[in-house]
Order: structure tokens, then C-alpha cells, then sequence
């Protein structure tokens, strides 16, 4: 009889900000723990193929009453943020937050103000109220600055301004260190291109391996 078991792949810190990986997680039918994580495993990479280049520690438990639970068959990438391994239970528990005025939720900010934020601090993670409101001039008054600039060629580059906060402060620091103080926007978004292509390239020499979703299929076919 199938029971179900609460899976969740957690990247490294490297993975994290060298390839803006983030922790997903989900929920799957299997007849035991070992089948489970098996299971697991090669639908993550099957879904994820990028995953292969990255070190991920992979937690299964099996669900029980009172454990919050992604839906099945799913990829939840907000489930561990809510979500902690409890080490001593070996199962998943609520986070427990302490409520900040002065602090504010990164990922709730508009994306041109999380730009903004970026481009003025460096970072995406602890901000204030107060970090906010003055990174916010640089979509004001602060426009024409070479920061300001900055965001306006995230703003008007798609395929940049959709990748993770993490990767985003990446292709930040390339410009600010290969622009001239005075540069314009589009002087900027030919550099973050640049950035683009060279990142790109780098997977794609990293990326000569044997696949790894291979590999998962035929060790859960044995351990079936």
C-alpha cells in the first residue's frame, strides 16, 4: 500500500550563489521511504535538469498528521522558506518568525524597487524600511545617476530581470565593475549581455557529464 512522503531538495551555499538555486520541494506515493527518496530524486533532476551542476541534500519524511504538506506532484519553491528539518523529529516544521517593523519581505517589494534596493546595497537579504525608501530615489530623482541607469537596463532586459535576486546581484557587480561611472543604460545592457553570453558559456562547458538523471532511474529500477 502506497503511502505518501513529504520530499524537499535544499542546494549548497555555493549553489546558491553562484546559480541562484533554490530549495523546492513537493509530495509523492511511494511504498516506503527508500522508494520514496529514490523516486525523488530522479524526478527532481528529470525536472530540474540544470540541478545536475549543483550539490542539493535531499529530505523525505513520511507525512503525518499535523505536518504541513506541499501538494502532490508539485514543485513548491515557497514550501521551505515557511517550512524548516527539524532534526530531532526528522520531519518538517513551521518556521517560526518574529515579526520586524523595520524590517520588510524582499520578495514582496515591486521588481523595480528590488532592483533599486540591488543596485544600491548590494544585497537582497535583511533590508529595512529605511533601505527601501532611499534606494526608491533612483526610481525618482536619482534616475539619471549611474545607478539609476543600472536599473533601468534590468527593467528593460527580460531575460535578466526574470533570473533570482542572487544572479541578478551577479550581472550588478559585472557592470559596475566593467562600466565607466558615467555610462547610460543601453552602454549597460550591452555589458550585462556580455555577462549573459560568459555565464552561459561557462555552463555549457561545465555541462559535459554523464546524465545524472540516468543514473537515478536505474538505481530506483533496482531498489524496485
Amino acid at each position: 500500500m502506497s503511502k505518501v512522503f513529504i520530499c524537499a531538495a535544499i542546494p549548497d551555499e555555493q549553489a546558491i550563489k553562484e546559480e541562484g538555486a533554490v530549495a523546492v520541494a513537493t509530495a509523492i506515493e511511494a511504498g516506503d521511504e527508500r522508494r520514496a527518496r529514490a523516486k525523488f530524486h530522479w524526478q527532481f533532476l528529470e525536472h530540474y535538469p540544470a540541478a545536475q551542476d549543483c550539490a542539493y541534500k535531499f529530505l523525505v519524511c513520511e507525512d503525518k498528521p499535523g505536518i504541513p504538506r506541499p501538494a502532490l506532484d508539485s514543485w513548491d519553491a515557497e514550501y521551505m522558506q515557511e517550512n524548516r528539518w527539524d532534526e530531532e523529529s526528522a520531519s518538517f516544521v513551521p518556521v517560526e518568525t518574529e515579526s520586524d517593523p523595520m524590517n520588510v519581505t524582499f520578495d514582496k517589494l515591486a521588481p523595480e524597487v528590488q532592483n533599486a534596493v540591488m543596485v544600491k546595497f548590494d544585497t537582497c537579504e535583511n533590508i529595512t524600511v529605511d533601505m527601501v525608501i532611499s534606494a526608491q530615489e533612483l526610481l525618482q530623482e536619482d534616475m539619471a545617476t549611474f545607478d539609476g541607469h543600472i536599473v533601468e537596463a534590468l527593467m528593460k532586459m527580460p531575460e535578466v530581470n526574470a533570473m533570482y535576486p542572487e544572479l541578478k546581484l551577479h550581472a550588478i557587480g559585472w557592470v559596475k565593475h566593467k562600466c565607466k561611472p558615467g555610462a547610460k543604460w543601453p552602454e549597460i545592457q550591452a555589458e550585462m549581455r556580455i555577462w549573459k553570453k560568459r555565464r552561459e558559456g561557462e555552463r555549457k562547458e561545465t555541462g559535459k557529464y554523464t546524465s545524472v538523471v540516468d543514473l537515478a532511474r536505474a538505481r530506483a529500477n533496482q531498489q524496485n
